[in-house]
């Protein structure tokens, strides 16, 4: 029968190393940010840039208190529906606690 405080220290020991994962993984993104122009604004997306503003549009809608989304970059009519749940209840967390919708798609 194995001890459980052994498996806790498996985790402990495991865990900075989880943590330097993360960070490398975020790199690009924060070189990225800071190499930005200065009459330039990054958006927050290497990986699919053109729908990424969907992304934080539907977040913005869920911090508003909508459980349904309304595509605003068509110039077509669009009847709003139930649909990008995920980043809608994201915003509805990120209105709660506050921050930015970019940085709170990224802790996600």
């Amino acid at each position: 029968m194995r001890e459980p405080r052994g498996e806790s220290l498996q985790f402990k020991a495991v865990l900075p190393w989880i943590g330097l994962v993360l960070f490398l993984s975020a790199l690009p993104y924060i070189a990225a940010w800071i190499s930005t122009p200065v009459d330039k604004q990054f958006v927050g997306a290497l990986v699919n840039p053109d729908d990424f503003p969907s992304y934080l549009s539907a977040m913005r809608q869920g911090a508003a208190g909508s459980w349904i989304f309304h595509f605003t970059y068509s110039p077509e009519p669009w009847q709003p529906r139930v649909m990008m749940a995920p980043y809608l209840l994201l915003g509805k967390v990120a209105g709660l606690f506050g921050g930015s919708f970019t940085v709170w798609y990224h802790a996600a």
